[in-house]
């Protein structure tokens, strides 16, 4: 089996040279000994990743200033603990993310891209379909994406007054 750890790092990984030089000679059953997570990772999420790395190539790890282990007995409960904290985090994130999108609905603003067309250009490329028009060349004439056109003929079309949206 040749040795080595594959180079599979996460986009929040920054150059840490010492560790991929590491990972370079680990072999299975081998423990890596670290002085502390901060140095060896560049967050949780990385974390994460290198820990699993080094669980599925059978490396242990430890580190000196922090009471971790995972060739000890209890060594894989020290993964599940960082896996269940990033889960944790990540519903935090998605909770806090939607109270925020929720609280900017309610003070009126809009959540997502700007639109692609002004309500003049989306009547008038609705116009256009409707009297047969392809919608490549409506959207070449708007300078958007076909799909653009395509999304905007099959919603209806939304009333401009009150007076269109009926009782």
């Amino acid at each position: 089996m040749p040795h080595g750890l594959p180079r599979h790092t996460h986009r929040t990984s920054s150059p840490r040279p010492a560790r991929d030089a590491a990972f370079q000679y680990v072999r299975p059953g081998d423990c890596l000994v670290i002085v502390r997570f901060s140095r060896f990772a560049a967050g949780l999420r990385n974390l994460h990743d290198l820990l699993h790395q080094l669980d599925d190539a059978h490396v242990g790890l430890r580190s000196l200033e922090e009471p971790i282990d995972t060739t000890a007995p209890d060594g894989d409960l020290v993964i599940r603990a960082v896996d269940a904290t990033l889960q944790l985090e990540g519903m935090w994130i998605a909770e806090v993310t939607m109270e925020g999108q929720a609280a900017a609905r309610a003070r009126g603003q809009r959540i997502g891209s700007p639109p692609k067309l002004t309500p003049e250009q989306a009547d008038l490329a609705r116009q256009m379909h409707a009297a047969g028009h392809p919608a490549p060349s409506i959207a070449a004439m708007l300078k958007v994406a076909t799909s653009t056109i395509y999304r905007l003929v099959q919603q209806p079309s939304a009333p401009t007054t009150a007076e269109e949206s009926g009782p």
